[in-house]
């Protein structure tokens, strides 16, 4: 019986980050992120454009964020940067708006490989 309490609360907290990661729901910023990492996954991506990677993230963008986001505001600013400041740009823009760091392996590795360019 004097087992029971400990085993149980240790059942408890070994649970805990199941839970929490079954409830988690990405920001906007993160649902960037995870455009850029579906993106990345595609088998033709090296064979894509800039300009046809930039059309595959605005896109999703596009349906799935609100326009007034600041997720959304930030990426259409950071585009009109020198594409290898871009993901610094974004990543800043998230730390800032989030208040936490903010990283995303995809975009930073397409970002400067994504865009319009003149």
């Amino acid at each position: 019986m004097h087992l029971f309490k400990p085993i149980l609360l240790f059942l408890f907290v070994v649970s805990l980050p199941i839970y929490s990661a079954a409830d988690y729901t990405p920001n906007d910023f993160d649902k960037i992120c995870i455009y850029f990492t579906d993106m990345s996954k595609l088998a033709n991506i090296k064979r894509m454009t800039h300009k046809q990677r930039y059309k595959y993230i605005y896109a999703r963008i596009a349906k799935g964020l609100d326009p007034k986001a600041n997720a959304t505001v930030a990426w259409k600013a950071i585009f009109q940067a020198k594409a290898k400041q871009r993901y610094d740009h974004f990543s800043a823009s998230a730390q800032t708006s989030l208040r936490q760091p903010w990283s995303c392996n995809a975009m930073e590795i397409w970002a400067d490989k994504t865009g319009k360019f003149k």
